[in-house]
């Protein structure tokens, strides 16, 4: 659990990166410059902050866990750099990796699995749209939309990342929920096989 007087602080000194910085923070660690990864980290911990902040203006129910969602956010951010700095993109892909959105991403999911791994329910899709309302994700989204391979996957995906449990989506697109759920583990190991290949 962080302290508060540790998370002030760097709410107060942390001056969130703009897309820009991380373009060029992102170029240099490929480049293999050893500081750019740290610079990257220690730019994009404001980001975790703001957007667990904003996260609990909508759900004030979780106050009591933003210490701990915090954390997931900070852990959010290393887990993305050292993943982009482990799977370093083709030649030919390059231009389609977006580091804000992908570290946007992952704060995202830590947040969100730490929530549900602790029991906490997000009263509705759009308490979890507050995390992943961000104009880096627009380049993020297109990438991984297109490893979808039919309608149906676009809109599986497209409710998932929205926080739907399987069986809500199931109900929703008019499938069973065991078809719904091994439409889904195939399209998730497609996209992370793909993103781990980048």
């Amino acid at each position: 659990m962080y302290n508060h007087e540790l998370v002030d602080s760097l709410r107060a000194t942390c001056k969130k990166s703009t897309r820009e910085e991380n373009d060029r923070l992102y170029k240099l660690m490929l480049a293999g410059d050893q500081h750019a990864a740290d610079d990257l980290i220690t730019g994009n911990l404001a980001l975790a902050i703001f957007k667990v902040g904003v996260f609990l203006k909508r759900c004030p129910q979780y106050s009591h866990l933003q210490d701990d969602l915090i954390s997931q956010g900070f852990l959010g951010v290393v887990k993305a750099v050292n993943g982009l700095l482990k799977n370093k993109p083709k030649q030919k892909q390059k231009q389609k990796i977006n580091p804000t959105g992908y570290i946007a991403w992952s704060i995202h999911n830590h947040i969100i699995n730490f929530l549900r791994t602790n029991g906490c329910t997000v009263s509705s899709p759009s308490d979890v749209e507050i995390l992943i309302e961000d104009d880096s994700y627009e380049d993020l989204y297109t990438l991984i939309f297109t490893y979808c391979k039919t309608p149906l996957e676009h809109q599986i995906l497209d409710l998932r990342l929205l926080g739907y449990k399987l069986n809500d989506i199931a109900n929703i697109t008019s499938q069973s929920p065991a078809t719904t759920k091994r439409r889904w583990k195939k399209l998730r190991t497609r996209i992370t096989r793909n993103l781990k290949n980048f």
